[in-house]
């Protein structure tokens, strides 16, 4: 869902353009994508776009980077990935749901991923409190050669 041109964590700001080609019978995806869960994951064959199933090797569809959280990547276990959707041309029948409920779909799957997430944070944030308390009362100064107590001059 996430896009780099515009505020997308409110699903009614995206900018992709999904629309049916009537001639054809075949729905056309032109977007820039980012944080594509999994995406850069060899065993990866299918992107969820907004509702659309759109399998990752069909013309048009480029996996372009790898985007990094904090500076590390979700390597070995594929990872988030920058996906240019370019004019895709996908069968109507590759829908998923009603045609523009995407909206209902993303909300339902985002809710329980979002909760999941802040869990993890704040059991990082514990995790790194707890160290630093027993660091803390473990840590020890040593004093100076030949000063008693090592502290200012006597």
């Amino acid at each position: 869902m996430t896009e780099p041109e515009v505020a997308s964590s409110d699903a009614t700001n995206i900018a992709t353009r999904i629309e049916l080609d009537e001639i054809s019978d075949e729905l056309v995806v032109t977007s820039r994508k980012w944080w594509s869960s999994g995406a850069m994951a060899p065993e990866c064959k299918v992107s969820i776009v907004m509702g659309l199933s759109v399998p990752l090797d069909t013309p048009g569809v480029h996996v372009e980077r790898s985007t990094h959280v904090l500076g590390f990547a979700d390597a070995p276990y594929g990872g988030h990935a920058e996906i240019l959707y370019d004019a895709v041309r996908v069968p109507r029948e590759n829908l998923l749901g009603e045609w523009n409920g995407g909206f209902a779909i993303g909300q339902a799957r985002l809710g329980p991923g979002r909760i999941h997430h802040r869990m993890r944070a704040i059991g990082m944030a514990e995790r790194a409190y707890d160290l630093l308390c027993a660091g803390s009362g473990a840590r020890r100064v040593r004093q100076a050669p030949g000063r008693a107590g090592g502290v200012g001059r006597g």
